[in-house]
């Protein structure tokens, strides 16, 4: 009989509910950096940051990398289909963005992997994690921040690359000072909206592809509900690692870094009562969108946050787009899970639910469509679409028009 071993593992604040490329249809295809490729060996930048990872010299993958977790983690199912000889030995329970722990299988043997900027050894313990319903099937695993430990961490959004280096060229850059506590990294921000002004420090997270996502606690002491301004809300059953996640978009003013302005941005505040976005210990997150309007150096051996402002910088953000959440899982499925949706939206009112598996556009199969492509069709205002979807074993056609949403 196997001895299963059970932990609390530290919470990974991977934030796809409030900003993902797969779940925030506000993000059009032109807002983030597109760097759509086979090439296994470069670095994805669609929303979050993909490397290209080979794992015990011989598995290739794509791990996800993210400053709001630590160490490594593996998707339960790209665990199984390439190391099936290798059986978790424990048990353990994660939290992260969402209302619940989640209850996880680990691997108590440590991991060598190799990614662009070197190789590395996980500890012995290595959680299995149901990634890909969340993120979608490029997600292979996690990797934190804490391997780069006492190094700089280079990250150019519009040409997609990522480095690890001792000597950065910090020429023209703006240093912010970063606290580290309990594990992660916390930048201070200001928040302008609807005519209020919120400030504090934010967790540094690139396990988010939002801009600024507001945790429920800062919601309610702003009384953000209340709030004057466009908004629409939605409900995601894979927000997170932590399960089901509520969240309302509205347009800020303003989010603020340093002397840095970023205007007439969406941005999130979440409504959910547990989690990483029901804390109070910071005051929401600054994700990939924020953050892709610079060149960023990490100094994970100061701890500062060095920005530049980039091409892309003065940019007008284009924050309105359809509103139906899903995330690709064509490598089981013959098209996208949807995840979720706006709350009284047009796409409810066409009857589509959670769950169901979205294989057709228009008769135009999904199999074989990229996220941007996929978008490009659901983006069309102008006409009736015919939703062809999967749902427990049946063929259903929906019609749905889209709108322009938040």
């Amino acid at each position: 009989m196997k001895l299963l071993l059970y932990f609390f593992i530290l919470p990974i604040l991977l934030a796809a509910g409030c900003g993902s490329h797969a779940a925030s249809p506000g993000m059009t295809d032109s807002d983030i950096v597109q760097n759509d490729t086979t090439q296994d060996k470069v670095p994805i930048f669609d929303g979050h940051i993909y490397l290209p990872v080979t794992i015990r010299d011989s598995v290739q993958g794509k791990l996800l990398f993210d400053t709001g977790a630590a160490d490594l983690y593996l998707d339960s199912l790209f665990h199984v289909r390439n190391f099936p000889e290798s059986s978790p030995t424990g048990k353990g329970a994660i939290g992260g963005a969402g209302n619940k722990m989640q209850i996880i299988r680990i691997l108590m043997e440590p991991i060598a992997f190799t990614l662009p900027s070197g190789s590395y050894l996980s500890p012995k313990i290595t959680p299995l994690l149901h990634l890909k319903e969340i993120m979608g099937r490029q997600a292979d695993g996690i990797v934190g921040q804490r391997f780069f430990k006492g190094k700089y961490i280079e990250i150019n959004y519009p040409k997609g690359r990522f480095s690890v280096t001792d000597h950065p060229d910090t020429t023209g850059y703006r240093r912010l000072p970063l606290s580290f506590q309990k594990g992660y990294l916390f930048v201070q921000a200001t928040v302008k909206v609807s005519g209020k002004t919120i400030e504090g420090w934010f967790l540094l997270d690139t396990g988010s592809g939002g801009s600024a996502t507001l945790t429920s606690t800062t919601a309610t002491k702003y009384d953000l509900t209340n709030a004057p301004g466009e908004k629409a809300s939605y409900h995601n059953s894979q927000g997170g690692l932590g399960g089901t996640s509520d969240h309302t978009r509205i347009v800020a003013q303003e989010v603020i870094l340093d002397t840095f302005r970023l205007k007439d941005i969406a941005i999130s505040y979440s409504a959910d009562t547990s989690g990483a976005l029901a804390s109070k210990n910071h005051m929401g997150l600054i994700g990939n969108r924020a953050l892709n309007r610079f060149d960023v150096i990490i100094d994970l051996k100061y701890m500062n946050l060095f920005l530049r402002p980039n091409a892309d910088y003065g940019k007008p953000f284009k924050n309105y787009g359809h509103d139906i959440l899903y995330v690709d899982r064509t490598d089981i499925y013959d098209g996208f899970v949807v995840t979720g949706m706006r709350i009284d939206g047009e796409a409810e009112k066409a009857g589509l639910k959670e769950n169901d598996i979205l294989v057709a556009i228009d008769s135009v199969p999904l199999k074989k469509l990229s996220r941007k492509e996929v978008n490009k069709l659901l983006n069309d205002t102008e006409k009736i679409h015919v939703l062809s979807v999967l749902r427990n074993g049946e063929t259903l056609e929906l019609n749905y028009q889209s709108e322009q949403t938040l």
